[in-house]
């Protein structure tokens, strides 16, 4: 094989440095796409879009009157209560320490899963404060939540973790 000419050499290097010339701008054009995606990265997320909203939209919210849904609502036992537990005025307003006017008993039934069921009635003394005016309902040990009227009839405690127990056996 002959040895390459002086002008073969020339143009070999200048194509050498045609080729690194593009190397050169790939590699700074590569390093400017890294910085914008590192900065990116670091900015906040755009929000979230939106889509138009409707022409006609509905009220949001219940809606009001007797259509509303189906009255879910535990029943008040029909059995005779087992206790019944009197939960009266604590002696002074648990915010002031004002004395209290009782207004009227209300009762709150629960049912118990012991080895039997147990159904109990707490009359709760409500009242107000002769100071402050605040509404005061006092709160027995045994009771599981202050609700009354609608939702004064509930699970005892006992009632409770059983249902927490057995929900994860049950598919669904």
């Amino acid at each position: 094989m002959a040895a390459p000419t002086y002008d073969d050499l020339l143009r070999k290097v200048a194509e050498q440095e045609r080729r690194i010339a593009q190397l050169e701008a790939m590699v700074e054009r590569l390093v400017r796409e890294l910085e914008e995606a590192r900065r990116a990265g670091k900015r906040q997320a755009a929000p979230f879009a939106k889509p138009s909203p409707k022409p006609d939209p509905k009220p949001p919210g219940r809606k009001p009157g007797e259509d509303y849904g189906p009255k879910a609502r535990r029943p008040v036992p029909s059995e005779k209560p087992d206790e019944i537990l009197d939960v009266p005025l604590p002696k002074a307003c648990p915010d002031c320490g004002g004395p209290l006017d009782e207004d009227r008993v209300e009762s709150q039934f629960q049912v118990e899963i012991p080895r039997r069921p147990i159904v109990r009635r707490f009359d709760l003394h409500v009242g107000h404060c002769r100071r402050c005016g605040r509404r005061v309902q006092p709160r027995h040990e045994k009771q599981t939540s202050d609700a009354l009227g609608a939702a004064a009839s509930q699970l005892g405690p006992n009632a409770q973790a059983m249902t927490a127990i057995l929900k994860p056996t049950f598919p669904g």
